[in-house]
């Protein structure tokens, strides 16, 4: 294995993830209020709850990946995993590497798509498991298996390239490098 295909260990950007946990704390604690001073109506005021659950969920999650030592993203001989996505994708599965751009109403984040045969095979993740999400990312036009990429110490253009780079070398040479692990 040369320099150049050692493995590519990424972690999430700490602060990028406990800003956003400070963001969601304070819109779940502003909903309480709302609520619990009655600022809204009867109606509202199960939306707030409902606000508070989710941005309450939600900080949880990104306080938990602010504290989580492990790589958020691994690439090496075998393939790619992005434990955040629950991606485990072999080099022998993946057909090729794209972008796929979420428009948003002001802005747009971008997405590194892996075009699999069998998204179920390399996706454990819940949006394998719940119908409601697969029709919500299908109405998006999102493909079925996105690597989150908007909190990692990569550039997105950056894994992109290296991705597309390792790809291409394993097209080449498909036995892989010597001890790639499989």
């Amino acid at each position: 294995m040369t320099a150049e295909d050692a493995p590519l260990v990424l972690h999430a950007r700490r602060g990028v993830n406990a800003s956003s946990a400070l963001g969601c704390t304070i819109a779940a604690a502003a909903s309480w209020w709302l609520h619990r001073t009655g600022a809204a109506g009867p109606a509202w005021s199960l939306v707030l709850l409902a606000f508070v659950a989710i941005f309450g969920a939600a900080a949880l999650a990104l306080v938990r990946r602010v504290l989580d030592p492990r790589p958020a993203l691994t690439v090496d001989g075998w393939g790619i995993r992005d434990r955040r996505a629950r991606v485990a994708a072999a080099w022998d599965d993946v057909q090729s590497v794209g972008t796929w751009r979420q428009q948003l109403r002001t802005t747009h984040v971008d997405w590194i798509v892996l075009d699999v045969a069998d998204p179920a095979r390399v996706r454990d993740g819940v949006l394998q498991r719940n119908r409601a999400l697969q029709r919500i990312a299908r109405a998006m036009g999102a493909p079925p298996v996105l690597l989150l990429t908007q909190d990692l110490a990569m550039p997105h253009g950056e894994l992109l390239a290296e991705l597309r780079r390792r790809h291409a070398a394993r097209r080449r040479s498909p036995n892989g490098p010597p001890g790639d692990g499989r």
